[in-house]
C-alpha cells in the first residue's frame, strides 16, 4: 500500500504488475486537507485510506499480463464527444475515481481525478484539450 506522502505525479509505484501513474489533478485532490475532507467520511487521513484502498482494489482486479483493463464491481466506460475514453469507480457517495491503462503494453494505468459526477462530465469534455494542448 502506498505511503500517504507518496502519490505524486513525478513518482510510479508497482502494483500487482500495473506500473501507477497519478495525473496532476489526482495528485493535487489527494494532497489538500481541504478536497479530502469533500468525500465525508472522517478526515484526510480516512479519505487517504480509502483512496488507497480503492487503488489496490483496482490494481487487483485484473493482472496487467492477462487483462489490458482492470475489472472492478461498477467500473464503467465514459465516452466524451470527441471519444475520449476512461474508466471510473464510485469512491465514495457521489465522488468517482477516474483511471485508465494508459500504455496497455507497458502494464501503465493512470489515475487521473477523483470528481463528482458533474465534474466527470467537466473531465471529459476537458480532456480533448489537455491532450492536443
Amino acid at each position: 500500500m502506498q505511503d500517504t506522502d507518496y502519490v505524486s505525479s513525478d513518482n510510479d509505484d508497482r502494483i500487482n504488475g500495473w506500473c501507477v501513474k497519478y495525473h496532476p489533478d489526482f495528485v493535487k485532490f489527494y494532497s489538500s486537507n481541504q478536497y479530502l475532507d469533500r468525500l465525508n467520511i472522517g478526515g484526510p487521513a480516512k479519505a487517504k485510506e480509502i483512496i488507497n484502498q480503492k487503488i489496490h482494489d483496482i490494481c487487483h482486479s485484473a493482472d496487467p499480463g492477462s487483462s489490458t483493463y482492470p475489472r472492478l464491481g461498477n467500473m464503467k466506460w465514459l465516452k466524451a464527444k470527441k471519444g475520449v475514453k476512461i474508466q471510473e469507480d464510485r469512491l465514495t457517495g457521489d465522488y468517482r475515481i477516474l483511471f485508465l491503462p494508459t500504455k496497455p503494453d507497458e502494464q501503465e494505468i493512470t489515475f487521473f481525478a477523483i470528481k463528482t459526477h458533474s465534474g466527470v462530465q467537466e473531465f471529459l469534455r476537458d480532456a480533448h484539450a489537455r491532450v492536443h494542448n
